[in-house]
């Protein structure tokens, strides 16, 4: 009681102290302030890269159009109706998006870990979670927003004008299909 740990000397904090295999033990060193500055600068950082995660996810979104890509390197288009084209069309934009998050978080552990210095490995698991959490919603709304209430504002409206209400969740209903390849 008379250790002035927490500036009140009436009170004390106890907690079950770490498990020693699950320490970082370079980090034991770093003091708390010095960790709850360098946290907010990260939170700071990944928070603009939420904000702007728009743009990773329409490249990705872009590889869909196999066409396009062909095209782009001077190949002969190939027929959308084939087998192969819907196979390679549908599997190649979830599959790299999956590696862009999978490079995402082994970023954000990178951060947990040497930026922010976290002491063990339950706090770096709860860091990463949370920041890889946000990135999948941006996803989803970037998606389901992005892909398919955009393409169907136009109908939305005019549904809207002449007071159609119930044909706008028959639109919204088929729009969301188009997105869910992600």
């Amino acid at each position: 009681i008379q250790c002035q740990l927490t500036g009140d000397p009436d009170s004390m904090l106890v907690f079950p102290a770490d498990d020693p295999d699950n320490m970082i033990w370079e980090n034991v060193a770093v003091s708390l302030p010095r960790q709850k500055v360098l946290q907010l600068n990260m939170a700071f950082f990944w928070s603009v890269g939420v904000l702007f995660w728009a743009v990773p996810v329409a490249f990705v979104t872009s590889i869909s159009n196999l066409n396009s890509m062909l095209e782009l390197l001077n190949i002969d288009e190939a027929d959308p109706d084939s087998f192969w084209y819907g196979l390679v069309a549908g599997l190649l934009p979830p599959l790299a998006l999956a590696i862009l998050m999978v490079v995402l978080y082994k970023g954000i552990t990178f951060a947990a870990q040497k930026v922010v210095c976290y002491k063990s490995w339950p706090e770096v698991d709860r860091y990463c979670v949370h920041w890889h959490m946000c990135y999948q919603f941006a996803n989803l709304w970037l998606i389901l927003i992005g892909g398919s209430l955009f393409n169907q504002i136009q109908p939305l409206i005019d549904h809207i004008q002449d007071g159609e209400y119930t044909e706008i969740v028959d639109i919204i209903a088929e729009a969301l299909p188009g997105a869910s390849v992600f």
